[in-house]
């Protein structure tokens, strides 16, 4: 019959605990950390849009920009794998059809090994650029 050591059990056991509490921070201030970030888009995105609305601009949401993307990729929306939908106020978009771009939806989402990405007026609901790429995991 084997000898158990208790002292070295427990030692073993206090550097797995420590250990695992270790990485568990680091996974903790990773979540924390994109947690914030992610706060701090939903604030950028408010911000730009408060700023059309002091500019007397009507703007469309998100989820219709989302929706203009996916129905020019002419894809069903139920087959996208990831999307993002960012509203930036634009400065390379300088006049189009004699109208000056400022608020331009930025929609990226992956769809059967490719990345679909377009950028739409967000007041006209025109799409201004579209572009596919392959996209490897």
């Amino acid at each position: 019959m084997k000898k158990i050591n208790v002292k070295d059990m427990g030692k073993k056991f206090l550097v797995g605990l420590g250990l695992s509490a270790f990485i568990l921070g680091i996974g903790g201030a990773t979540y924390a950390d994109s947690l914030k970030e992610r706060q701090a888009k939903e604030i950028e995105q408010r911000l730009v849009l408060n700023q059309a609305s002091k500019n007397g601009l009507k703007l469309i949401s998100s989820e219709e920009a989302k929706e203009i993307a996916i129905k020019t990729a002419e894809i069903n929306s139920t087959e996208v794998q990831y999307i993002k939908v960012k509203l930036e106020q634009e400065d390379d978009y300088k006049i189009v059809k004699g109208k000056k771009i400022q608020y331009v939806y930025e929609v990226e989402f992956l769809h059967n090994g490719f990345e679909y990405d377009f950028d739409i007026d967000a007041e006209t609901k025109e799409v201004l650029k579209s572009k596919v790429e392959p996209w490897n995991d």
